[in-house]
């Protein structure tokens, strides 16, 4: 998402040749905002995992159809209806924006600061951010390079496939919060580390019973 932030209007300069550059970077912004606004109240309606499965898919179509439209796009151009179908990189682009928007851009940030134990709120968050803007940060500095080696189709397929892996990463280790309450997710760290202490101390009470049956032999 950083990537297209920063490329935007190059990219509907490349893709769009009849739509404004400048006005499709500024509805896809609009949806942005609009996205992030009802991100807050379908989270606590629709639930974290639905909107992240949701979103991950649509991301990954959006930048999949974006990729196919640039692959294909010198065939349009010579067929003539170019300017006809300039409306589906721009659909594909508000579809991803929405996407990302409602689902995986929120969610995470709040998933950051649901998932992790109090004692470990303060460095567990901020290990998150700060491996969020150096994702951020090779996304941006790449976006140039994969073009220029995978072109334009090339590189939005590579961002559609690590989309898919976080599709399944979510379907893999995301458990569903919504309606656990903070004070609900500490017990459950308790009681997995009580139960690795009464684990730890039956291991104890069998090697202290094993050393008493050795020297019982002895004597």
């Amino acid at each position: 998402m950083s990537a297209f932030n920063f490329y935007a209007v190059p990219i509907f300069q490349v893709s769009c040749g009849s739509v404004n550059p400048h006005l499709a970077a500024v509805v896809t912004g609009s949806v942005q905002l609009l996205a992030s606004s009802a991100s807050g109240v379908l989270s606590d309606t629709v639930g974290r995992l639905p909107l992240l499965v949701a979103s991950t898919v649509l991301m990954s179509a959006a930048l999949a159809g974006f990729g196919f439209f640039s692959f294909y796009q010198s065939q349009i151009l010579v067929s003539g209806a170019g300017g006809v179908l300039d409306w589906i990189p721009l659909v594909c682009v508000v579809l991803f924006v929405a996407a990302f928007s409602v689902g995986l851009n929120p969610i995470s940030w709040l998933l950051v600061g649901e998932m992790f134990p109090l004692e470990y709120r303060s460095v567990g968050p901020s290990v998150a951010t700060a491996f969020s803007y150096v994702c951020a940060f090779i996304g941006v500095k790449t976006f140039v390079d994969l073009r220029e080696h995978l072109g334009l189709h090339g590189t939005f397929w590579t961002y559609a496939a690590v989309s898919t892996v976080g599709l399944a990463f979510v379907l893999l280790f995301v458990p569903e919060t919504k309606g656990t309450i903070l004070d609900e997710m500490v017990p459950r760290a308790k009681d997995v580390a009580a139960a690795d202490a009464m684990d730890a101390g039956d291991e104890k009470a069998k090697s202290a019973g094993n050393q008493r049956s050795g020297l019982d032999s002895r004597v």
